[in-house]
């Protein structure tokens, strides 16, 4: 049983990271076609309108990256995507 009973946080609140842009994303579409999404996700879009970033964690990781180090942020996305394909060769099993 859950203890948020009469809380008013927003149902964005729950989602983060690669969640949260695809509620973002089903959201850019259901504005063009509302049909094509998910009828519980639609609904949910129609009473709390558009998901939005809250909280001082999720502004922080957008803040925390100054635009003019765009190479910086493409080179540990590289390494991360390295180490996901390539990390299992490095593990001693």
């Amino acid at each position: 049983m859950s203890n948020n009973v009469g809380t008013q946080r927003s149902p964005y609140s729950v989602f983060s990271g690669p969640n949260l842009g695809y509620v973002m994303e089903m959201y850019e579409q259901f504005k063009v076609s509302p049909e094509s999404v998910d009828p519980e996700l639609a609904e949910m879009f129609r009473s709390y309108g558009a998901p939005s970033i809250e909280g001082a964690e999720q502004t922080a990781a957008m803040t925390a990256v100054p635009a003019s180090d765009f190479g910086k942020v493409l080179a540990a996305y590289t390494l991360v995507d390295a180490i996901r394909a390539y990390g299992h060769l490095a593990s001693d099993i």
